[in-house]
């Protein structure tokens, strides 16, 4: 229900709190949801491209006055156009956690529960460096939750 709303989302963080301070966009973890209240929250990405685009618009126009930054995490590169691709948390790139992990604290240990492990990601041409999305979402709503891209000749 939220890509509908990102333009709303940007105006609360800009008005509530100062420009050094990020916005980090997360794809939904449905782990632990019943099917019945997951799918009243389930949006495919595919049908969340257009809200989501637009809101991003808006961000790039704001951001080139404030400086506020913006990362998207576990949204699959297939939801936008590949214009937006940089504000994405590629594969390959530096992994977040690795910063909080302390391997002499079992209490600490986190579990990367993404993957690009769908029919869909298996044959899309961008699978090598896709953030993918959570398991959940493929466990739940099957490989029709994403759209694989097609090798541009």
């Amino acid at each position: 229900k939220n890509p509908k709303d990102t333009s709303e989302f940007r105006e609360f963080i800009n008005r509530s709190f100062h420009p050094m301070v990020d916005i980090e966009l997360w794809g939904l973890d449905y782990c632990g949801m019943t099917f019945e209240n997951a799918q009243e929250l389930y949006v495919p990405f595919h049908k969340m491209s257009y809200s989501l685009e637009k809101g991003l618009d808006e961000y790039l126009q704001f951001s080139s006055n404030n400086g506020r930054g913006l990362s998207i995490f576990n949204i699959p590169l297939c939801t936008v156009d590949p214009f937006y691709w940089f504000l994405f948390k590629l594969k390959g790139s530096d992994v977040i956690f690795d910063t909080y992990f302390d391997t002499s604290n079992e209490v600490n240990e986190m579990k990367d529960d993404t993957s690009t492990g769908a029919n869909q990601c298996m044959h899309c041409y961008v699978r090598d460096v896709c953030p993918g999305t959570y398991n959940s979402t493929f466990k739940l709503f099957g490989d029709d939750a994403v759209q694989k891209i097609a090798e541009y000749k």
